[in-house]
């Protein structure tokens, strides 16, 4: 009851403004059909324009909160992280699905946006993985050729390049100042030196998209054996066209079980396929940029 106040008001307010401009038009132009038009358009017009406005945001929110509720119920049968093996030392991880870089056009595009899942959480055209040093990252990531192009050889290789200086040369105030300062480089190759890699799988149906619920399962998988060593399925609940950007955020499957790992896509890729925490060595360094 409490929201249809400001109707009313808008509602008395609109019909005092039209009572005058009615009484105006009668009293001198003596042109009754002007005041009936007036004071269709006064009394009638803004506060239908408002209730039409206030009942579409009261439906909008109800349809979001059913969504939410769907969300939730989907999440509880079908969301959750399974992980059958994990491996250490891994130095380098393959993108096996090249990403669309587009940004604005695709996040907004409700039934054409490809795997929006899979990019809201990170897996975009520069990789959910980040090249990182003592265990907070890979030493090279190797990806598929730019989206559009087809499945590689040539494939992209991003990896640690040793710049020759030490690390106090250029952060005389950062840590480990004595080792060797790394530079990233990327550059094309002709054959992966990856062992292990990951790729996804879109649950997105056409009933979810209505809701705007993206779904997605993401597969770590030795590339060797095609064993799978670990999969997640989740799901979201997108912002939607309130924001431009539509499928870019939104609410996710709740933490905790059945999700294992509390992280996003690179944290739980991370915790299947460890990476090092030694440093490469110069003779590492110069066979994985092909030297």
């Amino acid at each position: 009851m409490k929201a249809l106040i400001p109707l009313f008001v808008y509602a008395l307010l609109s019909g005092l403004i039209g009572l005058l401009i009615c009484t105006w038009l009668l009293w001198r132009s003596k042109r009754p059909q002007a005041a009936v038009m007036a004071a269709l358009v006064f009394f009638g017009g803004p506060p239908a324009l408002y209730g039409y406005v206030h009942f579409r945001d009261k439906r909008a929110q109800s349809t979001y909160e059913e969504d939410v509720a769907y969300l939730k119920e989907l999440c509880a049968k079908h969301s959750g992280d399974k992980i059958y093996r994990t491996v250490d030392d891994v130095q380098g991880v393959f993108q096996m699905k090249a990403r669309n870089p587009d940004g604005d056009f695709q996040w907004a595009d409700q039934y054409g946006m490809v795997e929006p899942w899979a990019l809201a959480f990170g897996d975009r055209d520069t990789s959910a993985l980040e090249l990182g040093l003592h265990g907070k990252g890979y030493w090279f990531i190797e990806q598929q050729p730019i989206f559009g192009q087809g499945d590689g050889p040539p494939f992209r290789r991003k990896i640690w390049v040793d710049s020759g200086m030490k690390v106090r040369d250029k952060y005389p105030y950062g840590e480990h100042l004595d080792e060797p300062l790394l530079t990233a480089n990327q550059f094309s190759v002709n054959s992966l030196h990856s062992r292990y890699g990951y790729t996804t799988e879109d649950l997105t149906t056409p009933e979810l998209r209505k809701r705007w619920i993206g779904g997605g399962r993401l597969r770590i998988i030795d590339l060797k054996t095609k064993e799978i060593l670990a999969e997640r399925t989740d799901f979201y609940r997108a912002t939607g066209p309130q924001v431009k950007m539509a499928w870019a955020a939104g609410i996710p499957c709740p933490a905790g079980p059945p999700r294992l790992v509390n992280a996003s896509t690179q944290g739980f890729i991370m915790v299947v396929l460890k990476p090092p925490r030694s440093l490469p060595t110069r003779q590492q360094l110069l066979q994985l940029n092909g030297k």
